[in-house]
């Protein structure tokens, strides 16, 4: 056995025995500690340093006025570079085993999926950010608060078929966790409708070269192409798609980030995709100019902030007359109507909030609202 690892196990029984001698619990502390996992290096480190911000400010806010119960919170940050499951799963482990958090907060569900168990097995509550996805029903201890990956999905397919009048599609996706979703939930909904599904292929993540996959689409005659592809691989796709004159109609989802658009401004023209900007109620206001105050810029991608920003808020009303992070968990199925940022949030039984994106259509570089 290494050194290293015998130093390890060394540490663990001295403050479990330390516990034991005090008769106090590791979270019988002055502040309560919350661990934020996010990708804040590597090729999608925007997304975790917008979240980060958000994060940064609504802790700022609930700490100034005197925190919870009196006791301030303190984010502890960890990076799990580009949503790496094997960084998560240590990060996770960390935070739960030495520095005592009540609970962690954590990017998508590519990175929530191989987590869940240890939280759900220290009964240590985990907040996912971005997606809703029934995969994540079947964890007792992880919530979330993004937006319905499944209904994305569905959603996209009803408009293609019954607005765009789109009969024969083609989808190119990713081997990723969010991307194999959402293409499942078209897919089923659009074949429903009557509309076929012609064509699939899907690649790495990291992808540079999709001309094949494009020009494979384009023999079977398709009137549109459904491409849910994470950035920032995805401005290949869509340069590529533009360089070929692929004809037919873009299809995407909330992973075509502001910044695909300014490496391929050409290819993403015309794109239609689901997505949910910024409300207009006062807390968004509040945030963005706070946001503006604080880092002396506009927001990159605001809805990412606001993720952010909400989940503190989330934890500051479950963490009210606790003790332990089970009481934690147990606050959070009761959360109901909370106002944050963004649309109200209400937790049902399985602790997901049903929020559901919009269809947006990239005009002249501009996103255009098309249907709520």
């Amino acid at each position: 056995m290494k050194k290293q690892n015998i130093i390890f196990i060394l540490l663990i029984l001295f403050i479990i025995g330390c516990n034991n001698i005090t008769g106090q619990s590791v979270y019988d502390v002055q502040e309560y500690k919350i661990g934020a996992i996010l990708p804040l290096t590597g090729d999608i480190a925007f997304i975790g340093l917008e979240m980060q911000r958000g994060i940064e400010i609504a802790v700022e806010e609930v700490n100034f006025r005197g925190g919870v119960n009196g006791k301030p919170i303190n984010i502890i940050f960890e990076d799990d570079g580009f949503v790496e499951a094997n960084k998560a799963v240590t990060a996770s482990q960390k935070l739960i085993n030495f520095d005592n958090v009540y609970g962690n907060i954590i990017t998508m569900v590519e990175d929530t999926k191989p987590v869940a168990p240890i939280h759900d097995q220290a009964k240590i509550p985990l907040i996912t950010l971005w997606d809703v996805t029934d995969d994540l029903r079947d964890y007792s201890s992880t919530f979330s608060i993004g937006f319905y990956t499944e209904k994305a999905g569905e959603k996209m397919a009803n408009f293609a078929y019954n607005n765009l009048g789109l009969r024969n599609v083609a989808i190119i996706g990713h081997h990723d966790e969010w991307s194999l979703t959402i293409s499942k939930a078209f897919d089923e909904e659009f074949t429903r409708l009557g509309g076929k599904i012609v064509f699939e292929d899907r690649l790495n993540v990291d992808e540079v070269d999709y001309r094949n996959s494009i020009l494979k689409a384009k023999e079977k005659n398709i009137d549109g192409i459904y491409a849910p592809l994470l950035p920032p691989a995805s401005a290949n796709f869509f340069r590529q798609k533009f360089q070929l004159n692929l004809n037919g109609i873009i299809m995407s989802g909330d992973a075509l980030t502001p910044d695909v658009w300014e490496i391929s401004p050409e290819g993403v023209e015309g794109t239609y995709f689901t997505n949910v900007y910024e409300t207009t109620n006062t807390k968004a206001i509040e945030l963005k100019e706070k946001y503006k105050l604080k880092y002396r810029e506009d927001p990159l991608a605001f809805p990412l902030v606001q993720m952010g920003y909400d989940s503190v808020l989330v934890y500051a009303e479950a963490l009210k007359n606790t003790n332990t992070p089970a009481e934690v968990i147990e606050n959070l199925h009761s959360i109901n109507n909370l106002e944050v940022s963004g649309p109200s949030i209400t937790f049902d039984s399985d602790g997901m909030v049903d929020r559901e994106e919009k269809i947006y259509q990239i005009q002249n570089g501009i996103d255009i609202l098309i249907q709520e």
